[in-house]
């Protein structure tokens, strides 16, 4: 009979296969979309859903197919925007670090390390670095770590841009973790954003309320930057949102994904209400853009890698919270503590704490 460390071994040896033969695949089809854009996106469409063998990955591909049957719809320019713009380099490295590691690899570590230790496990874990924090990259360093170890490969980073060096320092050591960079703060220096040349494992997010934007996301474009736009919301930004003032805003920039986030300060009722308008904007493929109202968002997919998996964030004091706010205690203070003890005291499965799931 073989060893819990042989069984591990062999999991690993397998994804590996499977993981070289998707990039090759990939590779193949981004030479195609040279000559031929539109046939290739159903290709790669295609090979997504043949590749899909969990819930997420499978109801995913299947919304995918059923977009690209209208080649009138919006989604389609879209991806065509997407294909035509973005460095290809990033789109295979991002797509399978997000796509295989995270929502394939990594979710079945995720469901085997849930049973194995009978705690919750995040899909993704936040990070705050703003110009005035108390930890280090290196203390992130060491929850990312940790953190692989689980399963969870997707990591949102809110940061200014006197962080961005210690971002690189991140993405260098985790080139199969998915990174999502929400930059925060005015345009300072094109060589502060240019410390991200040479890297792919990312996706950066600007501030649409930054105030040289335009500047931004147009530099942005014409280096092929994979990037987002977002906006923090409160009760008082519900009218520019649902009357599409916001989102035609942000279509005058390039950018492939808009992510919404709301503040701790805003009401459920308007954060239903931004939610339920987005999900209309994305059934009816309003625009060349992809809406994401972050906190819900990522509670869905939470619920489909697994039942029990949460997302986490800690502060830029370190501090462990979730939508219930923050946790208090030294002990679930990522300068104190270990991810693995961090998530036994808070998360355990069917434990007497109540659920801390993002709303």
């Amino acid at each position: 009979m073989k060893t819990e460390k042989e069984r591990g071994g062999l999991f690993l040896e397998k994804a590996d296969i499977t993981k070289t033969i998707v990039e090759l695949t990939v590779d193949k089809v981004l030479i195609d979309m040279e000559t031929d854009v539109e046939r290739s996106i159903r290709n790669l469409v295609d090979l997504g859903q043949n590749f899909s063998k969990g819930r997420f990955q499978k109801l995913f591909f299947e919304v995918a197919q059923k977009m690209l049957e209208d080649e009138e719809s919006p989604y389609y320019l879209h991806a065509k925007n997407i294909i035509s713009k973005v460095n290809h380099e990033t789109l295979k490295t991002f797509g399978i670090n997000l796509g295989y590691n995270g929502c394939t690899n990594g979710a079945k570590q995720i469901r085997e390390n849930e049973k194995k230790y009978q705690l919750k496990i995040p899909w993704t874990i936040a990070f705050s670095m703003p110009d005035a924090h108390k930890i280090s990259e290196y203390a992130i360093e060491k929850i990312i770590s940790q953190g692989e170890q689980l399963g969870t490969y997707v990591y949102l980073i809110f940061c200014t841009p006197n962080k961005i060096q210690q971002v690189v320092y991140l993405l260098k050591k985790f080139p199969d973790c998915a990174f999502v960079i929400f930059l925060e703060g005015a345009f300072t220096k094109i060589q502060v954003i240019k410390e991200l040349y040479g890297y792919h494992n990312f996706m950066i997010s600007i501030l649409a309320e930054a105030k040289e934007f335009i500047k931004m996301t147009d530099f942005l474009t014409e280096n092929g930057f994979l990037y987002a736009v977002h906006s923090f919301y409160n009760d008082t930004k519900l009218a520019e949102i649902i009357t599409e003032k916001w989102i035609k805003s942000v279509l005058r920039t390039a950018c492939s994904f808009a992510f919404l986030i709301s503040e701790n300060s805003c009401s459920l009722e308007v954060k239903n209400a931004v939610r339920n308008y987005v999900l209309g904007v994305r059934e009816k493929q309003q625009y060349p853009i992809f809406l994401i109202e972050v906190t819900s968002d990522l509670r869905y997919i939470n619920q489909i890698i697994s039942a029990d998996s949460e997302s986490i964030g800690f502060n830029s004091d370190g501090q462990l919270y979730t939508s219930a706010g923050e946790i208090a205690g030294e002990n679930n203070n990522l300068l104190n503590g270990n991810l693995l003890e961090i998530l036994s005291r808070n998360m355990p499965i069917n434990g007497s704490r109540e659920s801390l799931l993002l709303v």
